[in-house]
């Protein structure tokens, strides 16, 4: 199985190193003082569940390793429309696409009857991001992973059971079969933590909501409790909104 992560931020960096110890044939897509660091040292990762370094392919040039099976999004979703050229070259007709995404998607209503043709336009403008990530291409991931860049090339994992969990409808109802087949790595002991569901729309209502009272008096945001408990007072209307 060959695989492109495409970012090199605390989840992409993670995933490239967890496959590659796994046994995938991983190719990192970066840039800047991280892709240095990685092409010189590997990806560091400090973990819970072990202290490891991976060193595998790193790039800035996406041409350089051509298609591929799976590429791994690692990217901010706002930068999913101009992702175009980086993502061309690791593309075939069969390429699926891992969104690691929290929130709602741009192929949220894709082949999701009677919505089906429906486009979100706050995640999807104009249909800028479908014109570059076909749905029919996507694998849905909502990512519970906790991890943070130490420094270029190097990951501290804080968070030892969940990395992500795929969503193996690849834009459509059911789990499937090629994703089942080939996602091996996936499933070892070494590779990052998953797991499937067939409903791909409950991880997300589950990632979908706003920071609740008590969590902002828990980071210390407001010692007030008064005022916290007029705010989630506030909040949960509009999480009630949202989750209808």
């Amino acid at each position: 199985m060959k695989v492109a992560v495409l970012g090199a931020g605390a989840i992409g960096a993670y995933v490239r190193a967890a496959l590659h110890r796994a046994g995938a044939d991983v190719h990192l897509v970066a840039r800047g003082p991280h892709l240095a660091a990685m092409r010189r040292d590997g990806v560091r990762v400090l973990s819970p569940r072990g202290d490891f370094t991976a060193r595998a392919h790193a790039t800035d040039d996406p041409a350089e390793i051509g298609p591929v099976d799976f590429v791994f999004l690692g990217l901010k979703a706002h930068s999913y429309a101009a992702c175009g050229p980086l993502i061309g070259p690791l593309l075939n007709d069969s390429t699926a696409v891992v969104a690691a995404q929290n929130g709602i998607p741009w192929r949220y209503f894709h082949r999701h009857d009677p919505y089906d043709g429906r486009r979100v336009e706050s995640v999807d403008p104009g249909g800028a991001v479908s014109a570059v990530l076909a749905p029919e291409r996507a694998v849905g991931c909502v990512v519970y992973a906790a991890t943070e860049l130490q420094g270029p090339g190097v990951v501290r994992h804080l968070a030892a059971r969940v990395l992500g969990r795929p969503v193996h409808d690849t834009a459509r109802r059911g789990m499937d079969q090629r994703i089942r087949g080939e996602a091996g790595p996936l499933r070892t002991g070494r590779g990052p933590d998953r797991g499937g569901t067939e409903d791909r729309q409950r991880p997300l209502r589950v990632r979908v909501r706003p920071p609740r009272g008590r969590q902002l008096g828990r980071i210390g945001t407001d010692a007030d409790h008064d005022r916290v408990r007029a705010l989630r007072g506030g909040l949960q209307p509009h999480a009630l909104c949202a989750g209808q």
